[in-house]
């Protein structure tokens, strides 16, 4: 019979009890019982799909204290004890600690936001360049540092195929939004060539597209993306790519006055204007997020984890290091459940940092995975050997 006293505190305690141990239980139950439901901080929302980022235009000192729960939930880390309870635990706190991080990026895209369209105001393309690089470059240097830190946090609570498709979602879905077009943004200031004449026969001929959210920046990605020395914006939603420019000749920056459809505040050409600059990245290195790992502690990610087999089946894992080089090797120790010694078998690598390995049963078993990177060992589970992963075959 369903127990009508059982409400929200005592399902917490007794959850907490189960994930943290209880000389902690009951400090924990009541921090997340505070923020469950409509209490939690909400820094995304859907934007074209799960997950979007929000621009928040607010100092981050305002912003912060809603995320005052997470210093209380730190505190209570030396309580935490057992190998199992504590990896629980650092989940969830990388988990607070990746969505306060979301709202200081939102906050930091805010703030460059704030800086580009003030140096938008200068309208002649020369001044405006020497403005752009004191306000807005600074600004952008920033918001690709707090980007690096929310990656970082979100990389350490990776353990499922849902949390990589969270950073998925984030990679393809937010950082264009919020990094990639406002950086290629900037650089289109730093880049600017002039205001050129166009015709029917492109002076630009190598591609072309349209958008309807057309920005500088997303013309200057995608041309350099697709290997092109030059981009031109034309008429609000226009763009055109190309390796030579300037047959037709230059005119006064004043005739490439037509407003972005993607952001007004930017001039996308005019009526067979081109408004041309190049694609060479032209920025600081800090104004781009790094395309290594950054993380000082190596991870090893199993995505599926399988409690039983039937007869017959195999035992098909797959395992990620994320780490900054190669690990020296990632192998799997198995026995029958219960009983000898646990006996190695490398795993099989497939590509840079991801292994594989098919492993056939022929009673119950229980297993554990071991890797070493950058001097560190990694090991699933966190209790291996003591307590290894179990598997049943029926």
């Amino acid at each position: 019979m369903w127990d009508l006293s059982y409400n929200s505190e005592k399902f917490w305690l007794d959850w907490a009890t189960a994930q943290f141990g209880a000389n902690v239980a009951e400090e924990i139950a009541t921090l997340f019982s505070d923020i469950e439901s409509f209490n939690l901080p909400r820094p995304v929302n859907w934007i074209g799909g799960p997950g979007g980022f929000v621009i928040d235009h607010r100092p981050w000192s305002i912003v912060q204290p809603v995320y005052a729960f997470i210093d209380n939930f730190i505190v209570l880390e030396s309580k935490v004890t057992g190998l199992a309870n504590r990896d629980r635990y650092s989940f969830w706190l990388n988990s607070f600690l990746y969505v306060r991080s979301i709202a200081k990026v939102d906050c930091s895209w805010g703030a460059y936001d704030t800086a580009i369209t003030s140096v938008l105001n200068e309208k002649d393309p020369i001044k405006r360049k020497s403005i752009a690089l004191q306000t807005a470059l600074p600004a952008l240097v920033n918001l690709v540092s707090d980007w690096g830190v929310m990656i970082g946090y979100l990389q350490s609570i990776i353990k499922t195929t849902g949390e990589m498709g969270t950073m998925m979602n984030v990679e393809q879905h937010n950082m264009p939004v919020v990094i990639t077009y406002p950086t290629a943004d900037l650089e289109s200031i730093e880049n600017y060539i002039g205001c050129y004449v166009d015709t029917s026969v492109r002076d630009l001929n190598g591609y072309q597209f349209s958008e309807s959210d057309m920005t500088p920046g997303i013309c200057l990605d995608t041309c350099r993306k697709l290997g092109f020395k030059y981009a031109g914006v034309q008429y609000s939603s226009y763009c055109f790519c190309g390796n030579t420019y300037g047959k037709y000749g230059s005119v006064s920056y004043q005739q490439c006055n037509a407003s972005c459809s993607g952001n007004t505040n930017f001039e996308c050409g005019g009526t067979w204007r081109n408004t041309i600059f190049s694609t060479q990245k032209s920025l600081s290195t800090n104004a781009y997020p790094s395309p290594n790992y950054q993380g000082t502690q190596p991870y090893l990610i199993v995505p599926t984890v399988r409690t039983s087999l039937a007869k017959g089946e195999d035992l098909n894992l797959f395992a990620m290091v994320l780490s900054a080089s190669r690990p020296s090797g990632v192998t799997f120790y198995v026995r029958p459940l219960g009983s000898g010694d646990f006996k190695p078998i490398p795993f099989v690598n497939i590509d840079r940092q991801l292994y594989t390995i098919s492993y056939t049963p022929s009673t119950d078993f229980e297993y554990y995975i071991q890797a070493e990177a950058t001097g560190k060992e990694m090991i699933f589970p966190v209790t291996a050997p003591a307590q290894a992963q179990t598997v049943i075959v029926a």
